[in-house]
């Protein structure tokens, strides 16, 4: 991981600061559709280096066949201070 996300010992730098706002994120499941533009847009709006990802979704499919479905969860990174 990047200097930049992580502060010495791999610990966020705004851990244990008092007065420090934490932020938490709310994904609606039943939204995703799997199209990875959230991997594409975390990838260039942070520089993410090439072979790296911090972002990625995960696709299954369950059931048997006539009665599949195919599933979808994305794996959110979140450690970044400013998401």
């Amino acid at each position: 991981m990047s200097e930049r996300v992580y502060g010495f010992n791999g610990v966020s730098p705004s851990l244990g600061k008092k007065g420090r706002k934490r932020y938490a994120m709310v994904v609606d499941l039943r939204r995703c559709t799997g199209c990875n533009a959230c991997t594409a847009s975390c990838k260039v709006g942070y520089d993410v280096p090439l072979g790296d990802w911090r972002i990625w979704v995960m696709e299954a499919e369950t059931g048997e066949y006539p009665n599949t479905k195919r599933q979808v969860l994305p794996r959110l990174y979140n450690q970044c201070d400013q998401p």
